[in-house]
């Protein structure tokens, strides 16, 4: 999904959820920040503290998308590719299906579900909101990206016979078979109903509005969860009228281009289009308004050594340490709450969550 379902709808559902606006705003961030959130190394402060980022998204020419399946593992999987485990529960006997199947995304699988379990474990930390923001992108994509893996992977090939369901072709793109690449943002794009058959022969079906209007729902009832604290409550479903108003608007945004979907969506929000009322909505990933340069500061606003690294960084992926004076608001920032938030994730993930599938991603 893009920036309009990762920001725009997810701090919708959150208000719809019940979430006050600020809090809606800390998890809508979050979650489009995941893609944004494309440099790591270190950050050097002038007292001589340090501290680490770990990015959750590779940039597109970063070659290591192509050539490092290691790599891979420990951004796309965790963060954009959510292994489904062929559906199976932790316990299930998996002996028959191929290890390399039980990788490919699946919307709302059991391994979707004990990662929120995971969430609503960690909600009264510092960083709990910011958390549950990436941990809904990651949620949101097992529906965008299900069928496709998060590796350079054969099991991403598909043929050329990609269409829409009047029978429009759509081109399918000279790339390497890393996650969806080959078929474009076809997933991503909330409005397209389209059908392509994978390289091993399987035909796809995909009604994106529906798929989307589900994700959405979906993550309703995972919002009222994490506010009860009980990764097993019973809670109410989305409100017939607002899950209208979701699909319609998904329905509606017939374009290719992901700022203009995003424009609209913030438009109805301050509009009061919503059950919630009107509320302001912006979102700066990396401008002077944004999480990092409020976290960091002048300092690393005005330095152009910072930027020209950032910058090389952010092109082809190298990581890059910076350094930033003002260690004192860093320390209670959104910025480092969101980092500190990937941290934990990652490593919850990596070392707990996808251990008890018996899946080893790194």
């Amino acid at each position: 999904m893009q920036i309009d379902f990762h920001h725009a709808v997810t701090y919708v559902v959150a208000r719809m959820a019940g979430f006050t606006h600020a809090n809606a705003n800390i998890v809508a961030y979050s979650a489009q920040y995941v893609d944004d959130s494309i440099t790591d190394g270190f950050i050097e402060f002038g007292n001589g503290m340090r501290y680490r980022r770990f990015a959750t998204a590779h940039p597109t020419k970063d070659i290591q998308n192509v050539t490092n399946n290691n790599e891979n593992a420990q951004s796309w999987q965790p963060f954009h590719f959510l292994p489904g485990n062929a559906g199976q529960a932790a316990d299930a006997d998996t002996t028959g299906i191929s290890y390399e199947d039980r990788l490919i995304c699946l919307p709302d699988s059991p391994v979707a579900k004990a990662m929120m379990a995971s969430v609503i474990a960690t909600r009264n930390a510092p960083w709990g909101l910011h958390r549950l923001g990436l941990a809904s992108h990651v949620f949101a994509d097992t529906f965008a990206h299900q069928e496709f893996v998060g590796l350079n992977h054969s099991l991403n090939d598909v043929n050329d016979d990609i269409q829409t369901f009047s029978g429009e072709p759509l081109k399918r793109l000279p790339l390497p078979p890393v996650g969806h690449a080959k078929v474009d943002t076809y997933p991503d794009r909330p409005y397209l109903a389209w059908t392509y058959t994978k390289g091993n022969g399987k035909s796809v079906k995909r009604d994106n509005t529906e798929i989307f209007t589900t994700a959405a729902t979906r993550m309703f009832e995972e919002f009222k969860r994490f506010q009860a604290g009980e990764a097993t409550a019973v809670v109410p479903q989305i409100p017939e009228p607002d899950q209208k108003a979701l699909a319609e608007m998904f329905s509606s945004l017939v374009t290719d281009k992901e700022k203009d979907r995003h424009d609209k969506w913030l438009e109805a929000i301050e509009a009061g289009h919503f059950s919630f009322g009107k509320a302001p909505l912006k979102y700066d990933g990396s401008g002077t308004d944004s999480w990092k340069s409020c976290a960091l500061g002048q300092s690393y606003i005005e330095g152009l050594a910072n930027r020209i690294k950032e910058a090389t960084h952010d092109e082809v992926g190298i990581s890059v340490n910076i350094k930033a004076d003002n260690a004192g608001v860093f320390l209670e920032s959104d910025y480092k709450r969101f980092h500190d938030a990937v941290r934990m994730h990652r490593h919850q993930m990596l070392t707990e969550v996808f251990p008890s599938f018996g899946l080893h991603i790194g």
